[in-house]
């Protein structure tokens, strides 16, 4: 599981997304898992990050899910009408930030 520490997904938070998501490739993963939990913020390049992982690990034939997904992270792609591009569990907590 690749967790976002900073609280936020941005230019640098998703170069580092998408390092982990190739080295994970990389490993022969069969799944990668992104916890979200911790998400305060994410920008347009950090939803870019996200997209650009989602399409790397299909292109490889991995399944790629977005974990502990909050309600502020859910509106974000529900009105980029990415929401159902992605394998999603949400969080229980409304917005609620959570240890990685």
């Amino acid at each position: 599981m690749i967790g976002i520490e900073q609280g936020r997904l941005d230019t640098s938070s998703g170069d580092t997304l998408e390092r982990r998501v190739a080295d994970a490739l990389a490993a022969g993963a069969s799944e990668v898992a992104v916890s979200c939990g911790t998400l305060a913020l994410v920008d347009s390049s950090g939803l870019g990050s996200l997209v650009r992982s989602l399409k790397r690990c299909r292109a490889q034939g991995v399944s790629f899910k977005l974990l502990d997904v909050t309600k502020p992270l859910l509106r974000l792609l529900e009105m980029t009408r990415l929401a159902s591009a992605f394998e999603m569990e949400h969080s229980s907590r409304s917005g609620a930030k959570t240890s990685v």
